[in-house]
């Protein structure tokens, strides 16, 4: 398999191209999916203690 490509806003020219092999890809993606659940469970998690400590 090639390697996979990326082209970023962040270089000297506006354009910068970051390369990951499928392995780098993979971990990256398992990386950001675990975040993501980590931030869901937390805003739930903070929603549900406002309401639960709500007055009426």
């Amino acid at each position: 398999m090639g390697q996979v490509k990326i082209l970023s806003k962040n270089g000297p020219k506006g354009g910068r191209r970051v390369s990951f092999t499928p392995q780098k890809a993979r971990e990256l993606r398992k990386k950001m999916r675990e975040t993501e659940f980590f931030h869901d469970t937390m805003y739930h998690s903070a929603i549900a203690a406002r309401l639960a400590s709500q007055d009426d």
